[in-house]
């Protein structure tokens, strides 16, 4: 949802976090995807971030393209890492003494 109302100003590739983003993700990725509709040109591959700097700031290459798919890149990312957190029995005794304090906090009031 954040992701979406990043600054992202059409051919301004100097400042634009999302292509930050992009550039953090892409040496984890290898490549990154910007799905588009056909009558917008469809998709395309990046494996190189000066080429999609490139097409962003010759305006190939849209924020309403680019935030999309960034979004859909870091949630297929995040989730590997959401699973490694819910099978992690050191979290699950965590939840279990962060639970314990907070009913002792509450009775002591």
């Amino acid at each position: 949802r954040k992701g979406k109302k990043a600054f992202c100003e059409p051919g301004n590739a100097a400042f634009c976090p999302p292509i930050n983003w992009v550039e953090a993700l892409l040496p984890r990725q290898g490549e990154f995807v910007v799905t588009r509709k056909e009558e917008n040109g469809g998709n395309l591959c990046y494996s190189q971030l000066e080429a999609l700097t490139k097409d962003f700031a010759s305006e190939v290459l849209h924020p309403g393209d680019l935030k999309p798919s960034l979004a859909a890149c870091l949630n297929n990312v995040m989730s590997s890492v959401r699973e490694e957190i819910k099978a992690s029995k050191d979290l699950k005794q965590a939840e279990k003494k962060l639970a314990q304090y907070i009913k002792k906090s509450q009775k002591k009031k």
